[in-house]
């Protein structure tokens, strides 16, 4: 064999090797994926007949940029987000004036902000905004701002104990009283979801109910959003947060899971109480539909936002649950929600499927997306 045929066989068994290996390093990540991610089943519909028609929804704002979360004062200041997965170039957090977004608390303070997405007012006038650091790859933060004056009076940067890379903290409530914030950690790339109970006082926050069985996904396929065909769907921890009017409860749910469940804010604020114990004091309240945001109105019945029938359900005090509205076609992915004044309740529609792992051309070629509200039969305690 001369020297040319020789550096021919070899680069052709070199070629060779290296897509055996490309091959085989393929099939193991589609393995990976397909056992973190794949699978599951579709969930059974919950759904009754809608209470409201869908000419009952009212659009408060459009935009090319997909909202986040929203929260609305006492006064009627309407706060949002941009949904962090837009990977917005403009600013993350704004406040809805007239129909149009301005930054808030400015254009210079957007620049403190990376991932902003929670938001929350509570009943001191303070609005607060959850900054999840680029699910942890950046440190996360909390924002506290007086109403009054727009002014800045409290800010937290977490810790990597408190909120370790691989976690997304998602969304908040605020037991004023109390002093208290707590927070869910949906925890997308590291799935370790957990509540996360932050002292204002001491300045530190504590992680809970860790991977247990009530923050953790269950095995439900989202059947309005999957990845690379059906090779994978998300599996969503611990998302919505509500206090009910009392402050006493905190109700919680993981996306991908068939219940709501509550625990007290005492139980979850006693620093001595074993994780066990915990566990054990942590209620079982009722079916749910695969959920993002919640909300409580006046009398404590818990708004669940319904994301594959595109809407939003009510669970009232006896456990019954009803459909209040469902708007296929309008409402691609009912994300977070808020009561105002005078009876409305606020929610945007993120439009989730279409703007996750989607291009910048995708995300404005499918705008615009919307903030909607709807009059509510019983009204909310605005910010909650």
């Amino acid at each position: 064999m001369d020297e040319t045929n020789f550096t021919a066989v070899m680069v052709r068994k070199i070629i060779f090797k290296s897509a055996l290996i490309f091959a085989s390093l393929l099939l193991l990540a589609v393995g990976v994926l397909w056992l973190r991610w794949g699978g599951g089943a579709s969930y059974p519909g919950l759904e009754t007949a809608p209470l409201f028609d869908t000419t009952a929804l009212e659009i408060v704002y459009d935009a090319a940029e997909p909202p986040g979360n929203v929260t609305v004062s006492a006064t009627g200041r309407i706060f949002l987000t941009i949904h962090p997965e837009s990977r917005s170039r403009g600013p993350k957090v704004v406040e809805i004036v007239d129909g149009k977004a301005h930054p808030y608390p400015n254009l210079e303070f957007q620049k403190e902000y990376h991932t902003p997405l929670g938001v929350f007012i509570d009943t001191r006038n303070r609005f607060w905004v959850l900054d999840h650091g680029n699910h942890g790859i950046r440190s996360a933060q909390l924002f506290a701002f007086d109403l009054d004056s727009d002014s800045l009076v409290y800010r937290h940067v977490f810790n990597q104990r408190e909120a370790p890379t691989g976690s997304y903290l998602n969304d908040l409530q605020v037991a004023a009283d109390m002093e208290t914030v707590i927070i869910s950690d949906l925890s997308v790339l590291r799935q370790r979801p957990a509540l996360v109970v932050l002292d204002l006082a001491m300045d530190q926050a504590r992680r809970l109910l860790e991977c247990d069985s009530t923050t953790r996904a269950q095995d439900w396929n989202i059947q309005t959003f999957t990845l690379q065909g059906k090779l994978a769907s998300l599996r969503l921890g611990v998302d919505g947060l509500v206090l009910d009017q009392a402050e006493k409860w905190l109700y919680y749910g993981a996306v991908c899971h068939e219940s709501l469940y509550r625990v007290t804010v005492r139980d979850l604020t006693d620093q001595a109480l074993p994780p066990d114990d915990l566990r054990e004091r942590v209620e079982w309240v009722s079916k749910k539909p695969l959920s993002d945001g919640l909300s409580i109105d006046q009398a404590d019945q818990v708004i669940l936002t319904d994301i594959e029938h595109h809407g939003l359900m009510r669970l009232d005090k006896n456990g019954v649950l009803q459909t209040l509205i469902e708007a296929p076609g309008q409402v691609r992915w009912a994300d977070g929600c808020s009561f105002g004044p005078n009876g409305y309740l606020y929610f945007t529609d993120s439009a989730l499927p279409d703007i996750m792992l989607r291009s910048r051309h995708h995300i404005r070629k499918k705008g615009p997306y919307f903030l909607y509200r709807l009059k509510m039969d019983v009204p909310g305690t605005p910010g909650r």
